[in-house]
């Protein structure tokens, strides 16, 4: 029986289909008659009807009476109008009819039930009943963009809905989670997403869609492989096919990688985006990684690296890795340019990111370390720390140092005011009103000055003050404060400034200290340098309670005059420095000689003659001119040497230690084959008397009016077992020199005797022996 109804039911179904449709069907695209379309026409656009008139025959409305008819007339039969676009009041029927403001209406808009509809172009329609209090535009281009309101549901947004968010607007999801400023968001069958080629902002992060579609989810990762960026409770997701690429910069204020700063103008202070924090992710061909807050925990996020063969890049402040084929490979950021002045420094972003065994640990202060199994591998960090602390990478700014340390003062050097009075000066010149001569020297310094200027402390400035002051708790009690700038330099204030550091941005840059290293110091040890500075800057201000002749005698420079003389002079009469001398002299002729080949003057026989086989890297390259007046750097210093030597007047010229030195090292920047030379004689300047020949630099006048300043910094640089041996040995000037240091207070009671203990245990030992003016004695040491 139930068959035989299913049968009878099939056979009406067919008959419905083939004999009663086609007729309504034909019914419905019925073509008008001329009366018909005449009647029409001749209706007052106020007394039509909409209710009485099919889709056919609005359609054969006039262009007056589609623009002269009311919203009202039309707001409760949109769905009969086969082009809103020509109705000049559609928008307001829309917006009486769904709540809804449209702006605009591209040609063939059209209503589908209550989904408005673009029938042209990118074809895109939004679904109006659940759109009151929205604002939107429906483009030529058949593209729905959305600009109003601020706040939107989730749940607002239909599996049919396809537009586009192009203002900033708050999406509440599901579960009440708010996700902030979202812009230029596009939605389609019920999934966000970005356009290809097109850029767009979710929360704290940018995106660019460069080659593909960027799908988005909310605290939800995608089932299957694809291009997308999930936002998570506890962090972010990408992932990429195996031809995809996901490109995301987190923006400043984001609070998973902590590009914020402390904002001292309120109190308790509080976090405001950090302009200077810059991070850029890319993630190509089928690779991925997930970033974990550990904010909970104190640590900066972690990001896991997942390795599918594709490709990983990162940038951040002045770092750059790639990471492919298990390995990660790191982009030397450059030098800072001495010559020109010095943009703002941008800061990077503190995290771990694992691969495999290894770990990469940066600081926000454009550091990193590579790390296995808590083991340091490489870094830049030139023996600073590298922190996964998140209170260590929040010291950003001068006011973070000078909130952490209220009894030191942190300030920029002001150099504006110097600049201006060069720059009245050089005008006043121009305009005849001061003679020339006065120019000397002027445009470089304005021109230092320029370079120098700085408006704000970098990241990795604060953290290394920070950290020095850290670990030098008892040492800072000695330091009145900072003075910053932008200069390759370090400097102990004397005077009136006594007590205070002078630090410059370029000496504390990694790529720029190793372009240009200074006596292969790190930064940590180049503040211990100037320490001992400062320490002395103490020493002569409270001699200057003592008369002139007895400081000419008895005070720390006349000290350390005495010392550095006594060893120069000692030092010359050695066999092994006129064995070198010798080889400097022979190298300084041989230059001029081969400058005489290069101009055709003598043969490359008659040279090799004298000198032996000579490599063309000597010559070849060079003309007469550049190696004759390279010949001078060398050989002025040995003259000078030679001719105080035969007057007996050695005790004048310690100093030409170090103009050899700087001799030598500026023919090697021009004439690479003198670096040799450089090398060998700085090695046995530092082998003979455990100081580097910059020690023997003189700031003082002409003559025996020495001022050898570097002795005090460099005699704390001395290897203390070295000075054991040698003081051991029977060295007197390692044991004068220990004596010294410990004297003036820059070595440790514990440091002495260790140094001084085979000394000690044969003569009497203790403080205030060489130096003891304004020494203040302790106990002997035992």
């Amino acid at each position: 029986m139930n068959k035989t109804k299913s049968v009878v039911l099939s056979i009406f179904v067919l008959l419905f289909l083939l004999f009663v449709f086609p007729l309504f069907h034909a019914q419905e695209l019925q073509t008008l008659t001329e009366q018909q379309i005449k009647d029409i026409h001749s209706q007052k656009p106020e007394d039509i009807d909409f209710a009485k008139l099919s889709p056919q025959e609005i359609a054969q409305l006039t262009t007056v009476q589609k623009q002269g008819v009311t919203a009202e007339q039309i707001k409760d039969h949109l769905e009969k109008i086969d082009d809103l676009s020509k109705f000049k009041n559609a928008q307001t029927a829309l917006q009486l009819h769904f709540g809804t403001t449209v702006k605009s209406l591209g040609q063939g808009a059209k209503i589908t039930g209550t989904i408005l509809q673009a029938t042209t172009g990118a074809g895109e329609s939004i679904e109006l009943s659940s759109k009151q209090g929205w604002e939107l535009t429906l483009t030529d281009k058949g593209e729905i963009l959305v600009t109003r309101p601020h706040v939107i549901n989730r749940n607002q947004i239909a599996n049919t809905d396809a537009f586009t968010l192009t203002e900033n607007v708050d999406l509440v999801l599901e579960d009440g989670t708010t996700i902030k400023q979202i812009k230029n968001i596009s939605f389609k069958q019920g999934k966000a997403y970005v356009k290809k080629g097109k850029e767009a902002t979710v929360d704290a992060y940018h995106l660019y869609a460069k080659e593909n579609e960027v799908t988005l989810y909310f605290n939800e990762l995608p089932e299957s492989q694809e291009n997308y960026f999930s936002i998570l409770p506890e962090g972010i997701s990408i992932g990429t096919t195996e031809s995809g690429l996901v490109h995301v910069d987190p923006q400043p204020g984001n609070k998973l990688f902590a590009m914020v700063k402390r904002n001292y103008a309120t109190l308790p202070p509080s976090l405001v985006p950090d302009d200077r924090d810059t991070l850029s992710i890319q993630v190509s061909d089928g690779d991925g990684l997930q970033v974990t807050s550990r904010e909970e925990s104190g640590f900066t996020p972690l990001i896991t690296h997942q390795d599918k063969n594709g490709a990983v890049q990162i940038r951040t402040g002045r770092m750059a890795f790639h990471l492919e084929y298990g390995k990660i490979l790191v982009s030397q950021s450059k030098p800072l340019p001495f010559d020109k002045p010095l943009e703002e420094i941008p800061s990077s972003v503190a995290f771990e990111l694992t691969q495999g065994a290894t770990t990469l640990r940066t600081s926000s202060s454009n550091r990193f370390v590579l790390l296995r199994s808590d083991t340091e591998i490489a870094g830049t960090n030139m023996g600073l720390r590298v922190s996964n602390s998140i209170d260590v990478n929040s010291m950003k700014t001068r006011e973070d140092l000078q909130f952490k340390y209220p009894a030191l003062t942190f300030a920029i050097k002001d150099v504006d005011a110097e600049i201006q009075q060069i720059e009245t000066a050089l005008q006043e010149i121009a305009e005849g009103k001061l003679e020339a001569l006065l120019t000397l020297g002027l445009v470089p310094r304005l021109e230092h000055l320029k370079t120098i200027k700085i408006q704000k402390v970098s990241s990795n400035l604060v953290q290394f003050i920070d950290e020095w002051l850290e670990q030098n708790t008892e040492r800072a009690k000695k330091i009145t404060g900072f003075v910053f700038d932008g200069d390759f330099n370090a400097a102990a204030g004397g005077g009136e400034e006594t007590g205070k550091f002078v630090f410059g941005e370029r000496l504390v840059d990694a790529s720029t200290l190793l372009e240009h290293p200074i006596r292969g110091r790190t930064p940590s040890q180049i503040v211990d340098h100037e320490y001992a500075h400062l320490l002395d800057n103490y020493i002569i201000r409270d001699e200057e309670h003592y008369p002139r002749e007895i400081r000419d005698r008895q005070g720390v420079e006349a000290r350390y005059n005495q010392l550095l003389t006594s060893e120069f002079i000692r030092l010359t009469q050695t066999e092994s420095f006129k064995k070198l001398r010798g080889e400097l002299d022979a190298f300084q002729t041989r230059i001029n000689h081969l400058g005489s080949l290069k101009e055709g003057k003598v043969t490359l026989a008659d040279i090799e003659e004298q000198y032996g086989k000579i490599p063309p890297e000597e010559y070849a390259p060079y003309d007469g001119s550049f190696l004759h007046n390279t010949q001078p750097l060398i050989g002025m210093p040995l003259l000078t040497l030679e001719i105080n030597e035969h007057l007996q007047t050695l005790e004048n010229i310690p100093s030409v230690i170090n103009d050899i030195r700087a001799g030598l090292s500026g023919a090697a920047n021009k004439y690479p084959p003198a670096r040799k030379y450089e090398q060998k004689f700085d090695q046995f300047i530092r082998e003979e008397t455990g100081l580097p020949p910059y020690a023997f630099k003189d700031y003082g006048d002409a003559e025996a009016n020495h001022k050898f300043a570097e002795v005090s910094s460099t005699l704390t640089e001395i290897d203390r077992d070295v000075a054991r041996r040698k003081i051991a040995q029977g060295n007197d000037f390692f044991r004068q020199a220990t004596q010294l240091a410990y004297d003036t207070g820059k070595m440790s009671r514990e440091d002495y005797s260790y140094r001084m203990e085979n000394y000690c245990a044969r003569n009497p030992c203790g403080k205030c022996v060489i130096y003891t003016l304004t020494c203040r004695p302790e106990p002997a040491v035992p």
